[in-house]
Parts: C-alpha cells; structure tokens; sequence
C-alpha cells in the first residue's frame, strides 16, 4: 500500500515534464519559449552572444547564469539543445511559485562563485589567491565570513560571534570561540573528527552549530 503514494507521485512527475515538453518552442532566434494554456504561465530561456543563460517568466521572475557558472555546474545546458531544455524544465519547476524574483549566478575573475538576489541574499565563495577556501554570505544586512588564514588555520564570524580552529605549538588542533569554549583535541581524537567529516573545514562548522548557534 505505501508503494501506490509513491507511484502516483512519480506519474504526477512524469506527467508534468511532459506537459512541460509539450509546450516548450524553440523560436526564431534559438531561445526556449514555454506556454501553459492551462495556468497562463509564460517563460523564456534566452542566449546571449557570450553564452549567458537567462530565464524569465511573466511573474516578473528573471534569473541569469553566467558561461563559466553553466560550464561549471549545469554543463549540459550549453552542450545540447535537449541539456538546455532539460535546465529550462528545471527552472519552470523551481519558479513556478515565485513572483518578482530575479537573481544573478556567477564566477567571477577571480574564479569564485558569486550569487546575488533581491530579497537581501548575497554570496561570494571560492578559493583566493593564496589558495585558500573563502565564503562571505550577506542575508538581510547580516553578513557570514568563513576563511582560512595565511598560517592555515580557520576563522568563522557572524553577528558579532567568532570561531578558529587552529593548531598550537604543539601540533595540536585547538577550537576557540568568542563565548570561552576553548577545546584541544588529541591525535586519536582528531582523526575520529576527520573520518567522521572528511576535512577542517567541515569539522569548524559542526563545532559551531554545535558550540556557537
């Protein structure tokens, strides 16, 4: 019996990419043209001469994807008209609820990720010059900063709270915040960490949602 809920979702699914097939047009000029006859919704997923993808919609949604942002992470929608198609059913789907949102999703010079929208949200995320992994987010004024120093080890901050996680002259990882908890791990200790989370990084961010949030 829990079997058929299943199925009927996946047939619902099925049946909406389809539709969504069904009224995707590609016009004069090679962009993607949608049009529900059911619903009145209209969308567009539009080229322009330096491979930047942007879809927009006729509840004022308007989303933009720079050349190197596809190419990094949705490839298939510059290789293909049928990747293309497939991205365009994907941001049907993502945005058929929204209603004037527009955001902007790209890499920049430096090759970092960066994201920006206007409901207050922003993101910078990649590695710098030194090679070293950096994150900046900005929610409503509220800023994150998340990197790691020049003598490798890492610092988080948010809202006035901070967090590093550094080795001392010992050789030992230490976790530091700015409320006193103050954590030395032992060799055994730190190899359960990075077996339990894979890097430093990763382990920072569990000790702050943990010890921090």
């Amino acid at each position: 019996m829990r079997a058929l809920p299943t199925l009927l979702l996946w047939i619902m699914s099925v049946t909406f990419i389809q539709a969504q097939s069904n009224a995707i047009k590609t016009d004069i000029f090679g962009d993607l043209q949608y049009k529900n006859l059911h619903n009145g919704m209209e969308a567009s997923l539009k080229k322009d001469l330096f491979d930047k993808l942007t879809y927009s919609d006729n509840k004022a949604n308007e989303l933009s994807y720079d050349k190197k942002y596809l190419n990094r992470n949705h490839p298939e929608a510059l290789r293909s008209s049928q990747g293309k198609t497939k991205f365009f059913q994907k941001l049907i789907r993502e945005n058929r609820r929204n209603r004037d949102f527009k955001a902007q999703y790209g890499i920049d010079i430096f090759d970092q990720f960066t994201y920006e929208d206007n409901r207050g949200k922003k993101i910078k995320e990649g590695k710098n010059i030194f090679g070293h992994t950096e994150y900046e987010s900005t929610v409503n004024g509220s800023t994150t900063t998340f990197k790691r120093e020049l003598n490798g080890s890492l610092r988080f901050k948010a809202d006035g709270q901070e967090a590093t996680l550094a080795k001392n002259i010992h050789g030992k990882w230490v976790y530091k915040d700015n409320i006193g908890n103050n954590f030395e791990f032992g060799a055994h200790t730190w190899q359960q960490l990075i077996a339990d989370f894979g890097n430093d990084e990763e382990i920072l961010m569990s000790l702050v949602d943990q010890y921090l949030h």
